[in-house]
């Protein structure tokens, strides 16, 4: 008797292994194409809408190819938005929902679409290269389709970054542009869709409002560590002060608030100079006021390479070269780099 009921167990098993999984694929489906047919769009219930926009990758110029074995060339390779409707209940996500599917070439031309979905919130998740190198991309862009209505999305811009590989990937710069009269002309005249009103509903890219929220926090907190009246003449005298922590602060102040008023800047860069080689030593850089001296001029290196000045470069090609720390010298090699993309 104990044998057949393992034996029952054991079917069982094996059945529920076989079953769950193509039940699962029966529900969900696979990714469909965000594409409709012309006359698709002349007949929509009342529980559809129409979203219109465009989406494009761009290159940032010379791709650095990481060393070893998943070295590829991202130019002309095509790339997948998946996108997907945002659903309150799992037993709803499981069994209504489908993914929805958009392509582009990687420094191709724009792609322009047009198509009607089922009303309700959605979510572009993800942006992934399938083939013999597989890279994905996690973003969180969201968009609302209307009953009845055709919603102008926006067109998004998805630039790559330099450098890009299997555990690199969260570097993408995305770009949400409203060029609506642009794309419904386009839409009307070259692809000959029949487009009556459009409204505007731009997505919306969480992850950037997370981010500019965080970054705003931070920037308050900022603001209130130092007086009220700062001028330019205040944050060059805080630049060169002996306070560490202070000198930390106003980098920061500088750096997120962009205030890069070129006087300022040069004092930056005259600490930098006098101060980036103080006889630093691993015992040294374990003590409090040292460390925070190491953080103030790694902070000054990173103003000077985001500054868009190019004069500063022979400064971090100095501090590069010959400074004896190296928290320093990786700060002043990342600002060599963002100076060299800025010129």
């Amino acid at each position: 008797m104990k044998s057949k009921m393992n034996s029952l167990n054991r079917s069982s098993a094996i059945t529920n292994l076989i079953l769950l999984p193509l039940l699962f694929f029966i529900l969900t489906g696979c990714a469909t194409p965000l594409t409709a047919n012309k006359s698709a769009l002349n007949s929509i219930s009342e529980a559809e809408g129409i979203i219109i926009g465009s989406f494009k990758i761009e290159l940032p110029g010379e791709l650095i190819a990481p060393d070893h074995f998943w070295r590829v060339s991202l130019a002309d390779t095509e790339w997948d938005l998946t996108i997907r409707k945002r659903e309150d209940t799992v037993l709803k996500r499981m069994a209504l929902s489908r993914d929805h599917s958009l392509s582009a070439i990687a420094g191709g031309e724009e792609v322009y679409f047009a198509t009607k979905l089922p009303q309700g919130k959605y979510t572009i998740v993800s942006l992934t290269k399938d083939g013999f190198t597989s890279f994905r991309a996690a973003l969180r862009i969201n968009f609302e389709v209307k009953p009845g209505e055709t919603t102008f999305i926006g067109n998004l811009l998805l630039t790559l970054p330099t450098t890009v590989n299997q555990y690199n990937y969260t570097n993408f710069l995305v770009d949400i542009l409203d060029a609506q009269e642009k794309t419904v002309s386009y839409l009307k005249e070259k692809e000959g869709f029949e487009l009556g009103e459009v409204v505007k509903g731009l997505m919306v890219d969480e992850n950037r409002r997370i981010r500019v929220a965080r970054q705003k926090r931070k920037m308050d907190k900022l603001r209130r560590q130092l007086p009220n009246d700062m001028n330019k003449d205040k944050y060059i005298e805080l630049i060169k002060g002996e306070n560490q922590e202070t000198r930390i602060t106003a980098a920061k102040n500088i750096f997120y608030n962009r205030i890069f008023v070129e006087e300022i800047l040069d004092a930056v860069n005259d600490v930098v100079l006098d101060e980036f080689n103080i006889n630093f030593s691993k015992k040294d850089s374990s003590d409090h006021m040292i460390s925070k001296h190491i953080d103030a001029i790694s902070w000054y290196c990173k103003i000077l390479g985001y500054s868009n000045m190019s004069k500063y470069s022979s400064t971090l090609e100095k501090v590069l070269v010959e400074s004896n720390n190296n928290k320093i010298k990786r700060y002043a090699s990342a600002g060599l780099k963002q100076l060299n993309l800025s010129n």
